[in-house]
């Protein structure tokens, strides 16, 4: 398993109440941003010469955020990994 360390800072920083931001494997970076002023959460993924940023709602991104897990777990059944 490939953990992923996500350094977070609280507070309104330009505008967000919440940044954090990690690096993957494969020269890949991720964010995620809660905004000050609106319902409003940004995931970002960088890599070289592709960027894909995403908007969601405080609620969307929990129901998001909910189905993660439950994929992981079916793909890592599929491989015969842990559930």
């Amino acid at each position: 398993m490939n953990d992923i360390a996500f350094t977070s800072r609280t507070g309104a920083t330009a505008g967000h109440v919440r940044e954090s931001s990690a690096a993957l494997s494969g020269g890949q970076f991720v964010t995620v941003y809660a905004s000050q002023a609106i319902d409003r959460v940004e995931l970002g993924l960088l890599g070289d010469m592709a960027h894909c940023w995403m908007v969601f709602t405080a609620a969307q991104a929990r129901s998001v955020a909910a189905e993660l897990p439950a994929c992981a777990a079916a793909r890592e059944a599929k491989e015969g990994g842990a559930v």
